[in-house]
Parts: structure tokens; C-alpha cells; sequence
């Protein structure tokens, strides 16, 4: 089974597979959204760079998981969940574009290599799954605190405090700290990959600052994805393996859970998290 968040959730399940010391049966892909596009401040959908950047995330998810994935679509096999945004669903769309081009029976159109694969959604109000910041999770509050309180996060506050009164007197965005600067720094970039003006106080120094303080958040790079693998030993236990794709010229990096082995039994995973 494979599945992807954070902008979709794209979920497949294997019912057979040859006999090995390891034998996968389960994959989560977890992928950020494609570049996005902002002519009008409303408008947010994804870039022809953003789409060809996902279309090849779902030609790399092809083939790492060639004989794990039926070379046809079947509805039966996967599900895909996206948040109710343009954007996202574009970017799931792409992708699964790369992921299931159309063989034999399912090319409706002769020359036109795509095929609609449904994208599923959920209210904004009753998103739970991809939605973010997390809302009511006393984790993800614990450690956002406990983040706060790190010398490096306190550092970095203190050294770019500045940028942050800045952005907030130009933006008017009177609640941007050093979580949410990101955001800004998003729309900026996006609009010079479209070559777009910006405004006078948004100088080149501001920019490397800013990108400094983007880096130093949580938001992965458009179209990166983070896999988690899911094993079943011979000894019928259990283990997860997991790996980080930021760059389409290189594999995915292997990760590795703090105070567990690289494929980490499940139990220790769940136990862990």
C-alpha cells in the first residue's frame, strides 16, 4: 500500500508479492505542493514548473515501486486525498499523471497519455489529516513549546528580529514570527519565479534573510516528499524504513528515528511518535 499527504493522500495496498527476507507492503508518501501561481492576491494555482516538478514525482514513485504497483490503475488499489485547495489538487492530479499513465484498455484517446483517476477532499472545517498548523493536538503543541525554548530557536529570534518587525510594519501581518515568516517569504519567491515586480522594501539583503528564516522552518520545498515504508520480516514481525526526497537528481536520503535502528520496528515507531 503507498499513500502521500501534506497537500494528498495517495494510498495503495499490494495483495500479493514474492517471498523475501523483507517483504513491503505498505508505503506513505508524504509530498509538500507544487510551486504555486499568484496573479491576483485570491488565485493560488500551481505553475507549469509545479506541475512538471510533480508529474516527476510520480514517474520516481513508479518506478522504485515497479512490481510493488500494478501497472494499471485500479480503484481497488489506491485512494488519493487531497486538501480543498486549488493548488493541492492540481498538484495531485500531476502527480498522478506521472504515477498511472494510461496502457491497453484505460487509453480512452489515442496519443493523449493521461487518464482521470478521482482526488477526494474533506470540508476545510473538517479536515483532520492534511490540514496544518495542527489544530487541538496537545503533541504537536508539547513540542512546538519545547522547540521555543531551544538555544538555537532563541538564537535565531534574537538575530532576526529585525526582519520580522520589518515584514510586519510593510505587511501588515501583525502576527508573523519566526513559525509563520515563512509564508511571506513564500509569496515572494513564488512571485519572482514569475518574474513578477516586488516592492520597494524587499531588497536583495531582505531576501537572503528571509530565506535564512524560511530555511529554518518546517516547510519542505515545493514537490519534496518523505516515504515511509512498511516491512514484513520473515519472522513475521513488523518494521518501518523511512526516507527524505528534496532533490530529483539524487535517491531519497535514508532517515533515521532518534533512538531507533533504520528499519525500526513498528512497535518502537509507534512507541516513539
Amino acid at each position: 500500500m503507498v499513500s502521500a499527504a501534506v497537500v494528498f493522500l495517495l494510498t495503495i495496498s499490494s495483495v500479493c508479492g514474492e517471498a523475501a527476507a523483507r517483504k513491503l507492503e505498505y508505503v506513505t508518501v508524504v509530498s509538500s505542493q507544487s510551486l504555486p501561481y499568484r496573479p491576483t492576491p485570491r488565485e493560488q494555482l500551481a505553475t507549469r514548473m509545479g506541475m512538471q516538478e510533480q508529474f516527476g514525482l510520480g514517474q520516481f514513485l513508479r518506478k522504485r515501486y515497479k512490481g510493488f504497483l500494478n501497472d494499471f490503475y485500479d480503484r481497488h488499489e489506491i485512494y488519493i486525498r487531497s486538501t480543498d485547495q486549488d493548488r493541492t489538487l492540481m498538484s495531485a492530479e500531476a502527480n498522478l499523471a506521472g504515477l498511472y499513465p494510461p496502457t491497453g484498455h484505460q487509453v480512452f484517446k489515442e496519443n493523449l497519455m493521461w487518464q482521470p483517476i478521482p482526488v477526494h477532499t474533506v470540508s476545510q472545517s473538517e479536515e483532520r489529516l492534511l490540514s496544518f498548523p495542527l489544530g487541538d493536538c496537545p503533541r504537536y503543541e508539547q513540542l512546538m513549546n519545547e522547540t521555543k525554548r531551544t538555544e538555537e530557536f532563541i538564537n535565531v529570534t534574537n538575530t532576526y528580529q529585525d526582519i520580522i518587525e520589518l515584514v510586519k510594519k510593510k505587511t501588515g501581518l501583525n502576527e508573523i514570527n519566526v513559525e509563520s515568516v515563512w509564508s511571506v517569504y513564500d509569496t515572494l519567491f513564488c512571485e519572482s519565479r514569475h518574474n513578477m515586480s516586488a516592492p520597494d522594501w524587499v531588497t536583495p539583503d531582505v531576501m537572503e534573510k528571509l530565506s535564512v528564516l524560511n530555511d529554518f522552518s518546517i516547510q519542505p520545498p515545493f514537490a519534496s516528499c518523505q516515504i515511509f515504508e512498511l516491512y514484513r520480516n520473515n519472522d513475521s514481525s513488523v518494521s518501518v524504513s523511512m526516507f527524505y526526497r528534496n532533490d530529483s537528481t539524487v535517491e531519497p536520503y535514508p532517515l533515521q528515528l532518534p533512538g531507533c535502528s533504520l528499519d525500526c520496528p513498528l512497535d518502537e515507531f509507534m512507541r516513539i511518535t
